[in-house]
């Protein structure tokens, strides 16, 4: 498709939602690159903006305040452990094997050093906001069901959600 001069790429069909999705995205990585370096009380949303890419204006129409920020990012973790957790399921169809395989995954992503400064910032801003410690709370839950679904086919007759919750306790 060839663009007239006056026409933007986000005015195509379907490219104005793309063109959003991918904004969305770039102040999602800036906010986590910002909360990771300076915490969350420390970074600013014209720093956000200006790292993403966007006028800091532009930024409210993504996000309506920081903590919308740091519960997409939340979310979107769930969603990244989720696919973990397929991913070695579908690696391995043997319930042993596929818990080493999402125990490694698991492991790498939270040995990365951006990630435990970023989690510690989100789990902060939990004890400090109602709204970000109840999504934590979920997250935790629908993680520990997961897991214990896969600790019940790799151990037979063990505590699936004791385990799995001693487990996520220690990463």
């Amino acid at each position: 498709m060839t663009l007239r001069p006056h026409e933007q790429p986000d005015e195509q069909p379907g490219g104005r939602g793309r063109n959003r999705a991918e904004k969305r995205q770039r102040l999602m990585a800036a906010a986590e690159a910002a909360f990771a370096a300076k915490g969350f009380q420390g970074a600013g949303v014209a720093e956000i903006a200006a790292a993403a890419g966007v006028v800091p204006a532009n930024l409210y129409r993504y996000f309506a305040a920081k903590e919308e920020m740091v519960a997409a990012i939340v979310q979107a973790q769930r969603g990244e452990i989720a696919a973990l957790l397929q991913a070695a399921e579908a690696a391995d169809p043997a319930p042993m094997a596929a818990l080493l395989h999402f125990l490694e995954a698991v492991t790498r992503q939270a040995l990365a050093p951006e990630m435990r400064a970023l989690w510690l910032e989100v789990l902060a801003e939990g004890a400090r906001n109602d709204r970000v410690a109840a999504l934590l709370r979920e997250d935790d839950r629908q993680l520990c069901a997961a897991f214990a679904q896969l600790l019940a086919r790799a151990v037979p007759g063990c505590d699936a959600m004791g385990l799995a919750r001693q487990l996520i306790a220690l990463m």
